[in-house]
C-alpha cells in the first residue's frame, strides 16, 4: 500500500524558501526536480468520483532532459487518516498514444494537474516531495510504501516533525483533482 502525508504549506505560514532549505539540511540535496502533468480519466463503467478511485497518465519532464510516461490506477481510499490506497503503475512509452487508446475504449478526460516537483530520499525509504501546483498552491508530500500501516503512519509524522518542526497536523486527504475540480465547482 502506498501511505501518503500531504501538507498544505500556506504561503502565510511557510516561508517557502526556508522549508526547502531546511528539508536539504535534514536530508541532504535534492535528488530531482521534475514537472509532472497528471491527466485523469473516468471510466465508462463506474463513477469514479462515487468509488473513490483514479486513473491517470503522468507525463514527468526533468529539467536534467529525460522523459518519463507512467499509467497509474489508484484505489479508494482507506481510513479516515493520511491517504492510504492500492496503486499500480505502468510505464509506457507515449503519452499520446495512452492517451488515445483510453479514448477508444470510452474513457473520458477530467482534467489535467500541473505541477513543479522537487524530490528528496531519506534514509527510511520514504519519499519526499515538495509540489507547486498549479492553480492550488504549495504542498509537502511524504509517501511510503509498507504493509504495517500503523509503523508506517507513526514514522511519517515523525518525518513531517523533523521536516516542519512548527507543524500543527494538518493535513489533506484529498488528491490535486479534487482540489482542483473543487475549486473549480466553487467558483
Amino acid at each position: 500500500m502506498e501511505i501518503e502525508l500531504k501538507i498544505p504549506l500556506r504561503a502565510d505560514l511557510y516561508d517557502m524558501t526556508a522549508v526547502e532549505s531546511q528539508i536539504s539540511a535534514k536530508l541532504g540535496p535534492q535528488i530531482e526536480d521534475v514537472i509532472q502533468e497528471d491527466t485523469y480519466f473516468q471510466s465508462p463503467a463506474r463513477d469514479f468520483s462515487v468509488s473513490d478511485e483514479a486513473l491517470r497518465i503522468r507525463h514527468i519532464r526533468s529539467v536534467n532532459g529525460f522523459n518519463i510516461v507512467e499509467m497509474t490506477y489508484k484505489g479508494a481510499k482507506k481510513g479516515d487518516e493520511m491517504k492510504i490506497r492500492e496503486e499500480i503503475t505502468l510505464q509506457v512509452s507515449d503519452a499520446d498514444t495512452t492517451h488515445v487508446m483510453l479514448t477508444r475504449l470510452g474513457f473520458l478526460e477530467v482534467m489535467t494537474v500541473k505541477k513543479h516537483r522537487t524530490n528528496w530520499s531519506s534514509p527510511e525509504e520514504m519519499q519526499i516531495s515538495l509540489d507547486q501546483v498549479e492553480g492550488l498552491g504549495t504542498f509537502l508530500e511524504i509517501e511510503l510504501l509498507a504493509t504495517d500501516l500503523i509503523e508506517a503512519k507513526q514514522r511519517i509524522k515523525q518525518m513531517a516533525k523533523t521536516l516542519l518542526p512548527d507543524w500543527d497536523g494538518t493535513e489533506e486527504r484529498r488528491s490535486y483533482l479534487e482540489l482542483l475540480l473543487d475549486a473549480t465547482s466553487s467558483k
